[in-house]
């Protein structure tokens, strides 16, 4: 006899909050979070970099291949993240 599985309710997801110091200002908020794009992006593009290179120096055909392709979704996620900055900025 086959048994039955048990539909789960969909849950809601909390909301996103944030803890900040009371002498916090948005501001301050606003230029923490940038700044944490900006490395989070120039991580990326340096790996981006290095991956490129590694391509170029590599004899191994198909490990040249991986190598260039790390690099170009690398290069991807530096561009999603440029965009996502200005979005979140523009206002």
């Amino acid at each position: 006899m086959p048994r039955l599985l048990a539909r789960r309710r969909p849950v809601d997801s909390p909301p996103l909050a944030f803890i900040v110091p009371d002498e916090m200002t948005g501001r301050e908020l606003a230029n923490g979070v940038g700044l944490a794009f900006a490395r989070s992006r120039d991580a990326l593009a340096e790996e981006a970099r290095q991956a490129r290179y590694r391509a170029c120096q590599e004899k191994n055909r198909r490990h040249r291949a991986y190598l260039a392709g790390r690099a170009d979704a690398l290069s991807e996620a530096v561009a999603r993240t440029d965009a996502a900055m200005a979005d979140l900025f523009a206002g």
